[in-house]
């Protein structure tokens, strides 16, 4: 039987941190699909924690050239994938409060689901001191794209959320 070190230099920070964030990412995600009236600043609350934890699974998977580069491709081709299906998202804007309500769809939940598996599964091998590299890689890559997937689609939504707003016109 061996013993686990539970030494402060073993420990996985950035594996927990990566956790936290992506707890943090799929609650506000949760919270925005239900179709409440929300602040026009917390829709970009999901994809910021999302990124957190794309990025720190990255970090954690080693920067190897392969990986960061697969990396950075599909990230933009989340982006632009959630840029293209936030383009069809009915809002409504109360320009008084500045608030926003919209039906976010069961795949920003699913994006942000996959965020934090990849988290967790992440934390569970860098607890276990399991070193897959591959695994590592592919977790980043994974919740890189959904990351990528929520910012996009964030970013279309604010730009429709304030487009309404400066000329006070109700979206199709």
């Amino acid at each position: 039987m061996t013993v686990m070190d539970l030494s402060l230099q073993s420990f996985p920070y950035a594996a927990v941190f990566a956790v936290l964030a992506a707890i943090a990412c799929y609650r506000t995600v949760v919270a925005q699909s239900r179709g409440q009236w929300i602040k026009r600043w917390r829709l970009s609350t999901a994809p910021v924690f999302g990124s957190l934890a794309a990025v720190t699974l990255l970090y954690k998977a080693s920067l190897a050239t392969p990986c960061l580069a697969a990396w950075s491709v599909v990230v933009m081709g989340g982006f632009a994938n959630g840029a293209i299906s936030g383009r069809s998202i009915r809002l409504q804007v109360d320009l008084t409060w500045r608030l926003v309500r919209s039906r976010w769809g069961f795949d920003s939940a699913l994006a942000a689901l996959v965020i934090l598996i990849s988290s967790f599964s992440a934390a569970a091998f860098g607890l276990l001191n399991l070193t897959i590299l591959e695994w590592g890689c592919v977790a980043a890559i994974a919740a890189g794209f959904c990351a990528g997937l929520l910012g996009g689609r964030a970013w279309m939504v604010i730009k429709k959320a304030l487009y309404v707003a400066n000329s006070n016109q109700v979206t199709p």
